[in-house]
């Protein structure tokens, strides 16, 4: 049984996550189509659970696990949750951060070394490599996030140890402009063509100089 209010719910997430900075709140409200108004009356709300739609617009808004919004309203005390959340995001981001730091081996030296024992299987990790290293400072945690893969598995597709997911695939047919990636197994103009196709990337278009 619910102890809390969505009303209360909002109110504490929104002292905590905003810091009552109002101004902030409504700007960032407009994108869910939100007036501040109503945002407002949705404070005041004594209803004891989040419909579907204010559930995914809330859990969005506040940055939020999925289902945590039902959490909150069943925790003795829902400040100590969220703190405990932070806590968490704080330490994986700490994380992220000196994963992105760490050298990645150079993949030629590491395909020659494999070559022997563990040579590649699956051949469209060069074209994968070659859209990373036209985007100058990419690095593999960059495009791990942007796949949605954890850097080593990210790592063994691009070496050709694992296969494309549909994601990379999608990739590469945006970075290079066709659905047939066999032809430019053998091309010498790879670099140009991801350029040529960089308005296809939006996600990865920050880094083309």
């Amino acid at each position: 049984m619910p102890q809390h209010t969505t009303g209360e719910i909002l109110v504490t997430l929104r002292r905590e996550i905003f810091r009552d900075n109002w101004d902030m709140l409504a700007e960032d409200l407009v994108v869910y189509q939100l007036p501040l108004w109503f945002y407002q009356h949705l404070e005041r709300s004594t209803d004891h659970a989040f419909t579907p739609k204010y559930d995914r617009i809330f859990t969005e808004l506040f940055d939020l696990d999925p289902g945590m919004l039902s959490q909150l309203l069943v925790a003795p005390d829902p400040v100590a949750v969220l703190d405990a959340l932070k806590d968490r995001v704080f330490t994986e981001a700490h994380w992220r951060l000196r994963r992105m730091r760490l050298p990645w081996p150079d993949q030629d030296n590491v395909a020659q070394r494999l070559a022997r024992t563990s040579p590649a299987r699956y051949p469209y990790g060069g074209l994968l490599r070659c859209v990373r290293l036209t985007m100058p400072g990419t690095t593999v945690s960059d495009m791990s996030l942007i796949l949605h893969l954890p850097e080593l598995v990210y790592w063994q597709v691009e070496l050709g140890q694992l296969p494309a997911n549909g994601d990379v695939l999608d990739l590469l047919f945006r970075a290079y402009g066709t659905n047939d990636l066999r032809p430019l197994l053998a091309a010498t103009d790879l670099p140009e063509r991801v350029k040529a196709h960089a308005d296809q990337l939006p996600e990865l278009s920050f880094n083309f100089t």
